[in-house]
């Protein structure tokens, strides 16, 4: 957004640009799939910086999720070695089978990107999963 305003001390115009925390906000449902052949799976984003954040799942039908993560900016396939996995320190579990809980982190999570790796016993599952984070 921007902010234009006159500075009588310089006479000049002023620009500024204002970013709002509202506007640094991601809502995502990054997960959305039904009847999945048996495999592993993997979606990721970029945090951007963000602090604080939550974590939505309902799964069902033999569906096994853990959470990674990075601050390696080039990390774009989940064969990287610079993934660490970091469930645990979400959730206080080592991996999440059929989950249907919320997750909040409050600054414990500072890293660059994450991924969410999820893996199917079959293909009579569904996976819903959403994340929320602010600055």
């Amino acid at each position: 957004m921007a902010n234009c305003s006159f500075d009588e001390v310089s006479c000049a115009n002023r620009s500024e640009i204002i970013n709002h925390p509202q506007d640094q906000i991601a809502n995502v449902h990054i997960v959305d799939e039904a009847n999945l052949a048996a495999g592993t799976y993997y979606k990721m984003w970029d945090r951007r910086g963000k602090r604080h954040g939550s974590i939505n799942m309902k799964c069902s039908g033999g569906v096994t999720v853990t959470l990674w993560a990075t601050n390696d900016p080039e990390a774009t396939t989940a064969s990287e070695a610079t993934w660490s996995d970091v469930t645990n320190t979400i959730t206080g579990s080592s991996t999440l089978v059929d989950s249907g809980d919320m997750y909040f982190w409050d600054g414990n999570i500072v890293c660059r990107k994450m991924m969410i790796k999820y893996v199917t016993a079959d293909a009579s599952n569904a996976i819903d999963i959403w994340y929320y984070e602010s600055p």
